[in-house]
């Protein structure tokens, strides 16, 4: 068992199982839980290595058994979609230096 506190979370995950072992291609599945409110988090490992989540609020130290939602987290998927921004974004950029050339050559003939 295992007690810990995150302030200003609204939310944690437990990682159950982890495919590949390579930085930045491993997917993560994960039981995802809401924090209710101020307070800590109990994590209890039972027999079968699952993982139990305990919310014990802050104050009157009452304590509930939280119940997650499954989840998967691709650390590829986050990296390739920024990575597909700044191309799809530079393609913009150059067809619009393009246009702007078209019309510059246009307007002030072509040199």
């Amino acid at each position: 068992n295992r007690d810990m506190e995150f302030p200003g979370q609204k939310s944690l995950g437990v990682v159950y199982h982890q495919e590949g072992e390579e930085n930045g291609k491993r997917t993560y599945h994960l039981e995802k839980f809401q924090m209710p409110g101020a307070g800590r988090i109990e994590v209890r490992r039972e027999e079968d290595d699952r993982a139990e989540v305990f919310f014990i609020s802050e104050g009157d130290e009452t304590e509930t058994q939280l119940v997650g939602s499954t989840k998967t987290y691709e650390e590829l998927s986050r990296n390739e979609s920024r990575l597909t921004k700044a191309v799809k974004y530079s393609k913009i950029l150059y067809y619009l230096a393009r246009v702007a050339e078209v019309i510059k050559d246009f307007v002030f003939g072509d040199e």
